[in-house]
């Protein structure tokens, strides 16, 4: 079902067709240090300089930073009318952006008092190879961004060698596309809820996303409504969204959530997710997850058998202590992983 008819997107519907509204707050960055990446001092273990050139595999790497942009990325032009491409990345995410500068070699590094780091492309070229790796991928309001950037490619070479393509509308579990949009926007937790009789394992999945909108005719903001259902339908569940308007700008917040130990719903999760791997370090909260998942399996279904019961109390002391554990994580995933040819 493709949900682009405008009598959904006027009242934003979740499937069970009830409606939601709240305040959702823009978050403003600033940047005050730039540098280059062979300056950062910090434990990489894998990573080489420059090891990972031209080895991915551009089928599948590309859907992976098209969503990755579209979560945590800008496509914009800047006051003098110059186009760039910006990704945010959290400090515990510093390894995952390092190995995808030294795969791609291109751009420039940005650093807000070690709060973030962010991944900037403004050289000709850099967007130029960044753009043939997603064009054709992405999914949400930011495909009007995108076009725009082409546009203004083909003018600036008085060309058109870039061809815009189609927004993507293939079904989600098709590429990667979902594994970067929900890498830093996803959580994967579990808890044990402790009863009279038995205790029970509960596994939970979040994944937020925000938009703001300044033009509410656009069509294209029905990109995003359209994709996000799209996603609650693949896992099988709901969309929530929540909305209100500031200052003539319309924000909205999706949350799809998944808490119900419901084994078909937890399912479609590992299927997508195993298949298309996380890159971020929430690759390892979902490795916890999906271990405690897959045992939950093999006992019967069962959330309340105490074996698995054991085993949770054993992963749970690594998830409540990630601050140890990430220090010396090894990003071991990182190495071949499915990105890679």
């Amino acid at each position: 079902k493709n949900y682009t008819n405008n009598n959904y997107y006027n009242t934003i519907y979740n499937n069970n067709n009830k409606y939601y509204y709240n305040t959702i707050y823009n978050n403003k960055y600033s940047f005050k240090y730039k540098y280059n990446m062979n300056k950062y001092s910090y434990n990489i273990n894998i990573i080489n300089n420059k090891r990972y050139i031209n080895t991915y595999n551009k089928d599948k790497l590309g859907p992976y930073l098209a969503g990755l942009i579209e979560s945590k990325g800008t496509i914009m032009m800047n006051n003098n009318n110059k186009p760039f491409i910006n990704i945010m990345f959290n400090n515990n995410n510093i390894n995952l952006l390092k190995y995808l500068y030294n795969m791609l070699n291109i751009g420039n590094i940005h650093n807000n008092n070690n709060k973030y780091y962010m991944w900037t492309l403004t050289n000709i070229n850099d967007l130029y190879i960044m753009i043939n790796l997603i064009n054709g991928y992405l999914r949400t309001y930011k495909y009007d961004s995108f076009n725009k950037l082409i546009n203004w490619m083909n003018m600036y070479n008085n060309t058109n060698n870039l061809l815009i393509k189609d927004i993507d509308n293939t079904p989600l579990y098709n590429n990667s596309w979902l594994s970067g949009f929900s890498d830093m926007n996803s959580n994967f937790n579990m808890l044990l809820y402790k009863k009279r009789n038995n205790s029970q394992i509960k596994l939970m999945y979040n994944l937020e996303y925000k938009q703001y909108i300044t033009n509410i005719n656009n069509i294209n903001n029905l990109y995003t409504f359209n994709t996000m259902m799209n996603i609650s339908l693949l896992f099988n569940t709901n969309t929530l969204c929540k909305n209100k308007m500031i200052n003539n700008k319309l924000y909205y917040l999706y949350t799809i959530n998944i808490n119900n130990n419901n084994m078909t719903n937890l399912m479609l999760l590992y299927n997508y997710y195993n298949k298309y791997k996380l890159l971020s370090i929430n690759n390892l909260n979902y490795k916890y997850w999906s271990m405690m998942l897959m045992y939950i399996k093999d006992h019967n279904n069962s959330f309340t058998n105490m074996e698995c019961i054991k085993l949770y109390n054993k992963l749970s002391i690594n998830m409540n202590n990630m601050d140890r554990i990430i220090k010396d994580y090894k990003w071991e995933h990182l190495i071949n992983n499915y990105y890679l040819k």
